[in-house]
């Protein structure tokens, strides 16, 4: 099993190596069982409209399903966007996807009213978290060790901003990171902001934002 999350109505889903994402009722009793893709399911999150999104790195498949009934909704291929599972976010009707070179934003009205709308080419990013503070705000890693910050705003569509904002060391644990993010957490505290990530190698860094212009 690689990863599980929680549905509504006390019922959970599962991923797995074998290409299934498994339903399972509160006494841990399987419900239901979805053939979703034909090999290793990385991510799987749960959308607010009764929907399910998968996704296969392996396949390089990204697929909506209806929990009402458990039908597949809509499939986007050439997505190869969760090979590592904390790479999907949903604000609102919109569902971030950190993928190989960039983030891919898809407007998620209903079952039938799926699309991709906008794509922002960066670096591949590992791993994806939106900020505790309340003002829309995404922290990305990148495979390359880097940290991007966006700001959510609405146009006609939802796009993604680059926050131009002075981040300060303020405690280093080990070296400078040259390697993949694995892990990011952003919080604050006496009105300051901190983000706190790792890389693989094991390294762990702290920053403190000196601007706090969110």
């Amino acid at each position: 099993m690689n990863k599980i999350i929680k549905l509504n109505n006390n019922e959970f889903a599962s991923c797995a190596r074998d290409g299934k994402v498994k339903i399972w009722n509160e006494n841990y009793i399987e419900k239901q069982c979805i053939n979703a893709h034909g090999t290793y399911v990385n991510s799987i999150l749960m959308l607010k409209n009764d929907m399910l999104v998968s996704g296969s790195n392996g396949e390089g498949t990204l697929k909506f399903w209806n929990l009402k009934d458990y039908s597949l909704c809509q499939t986007f291929n050439n997505i190869y966007s969760t090979a590592y599972n904390n790479s999907l976010i949903e604000v609102g009707n919109i569902l971030f996807v950190g993928e190989k070179g960039g983030i891919r934003i898809f407007s998620v009205k209903n079952n039938n009213n799926i699309e991709s709308v906008f794509y922002n080419e960066i670096d591949s990013i590992r791993f994806l978290s939106l900020s505790s503070i309340g003002n829309d705000i995404i922290i990305a890693g990148g495979t390359n060790g880097n940290i991007y910050l966006y700001k959510i705003i609405k146009k006609n569509n939802i796009y993604l901003e680059n926050i131009n904002v002075i981040w300060n060391d303020f405690k280093t644990i080990k070296e400078e990171f040259q390697y993949a993010i694995s892990s990011l957490a952003f919080y604050s505290r006496y009105n300051k902001y901190f983000i706190i990530s790792c890389s693989i190698e094991g390294k762990i860094k702290m920053y403190e934002d000196l601007v706090s212009e969110f």
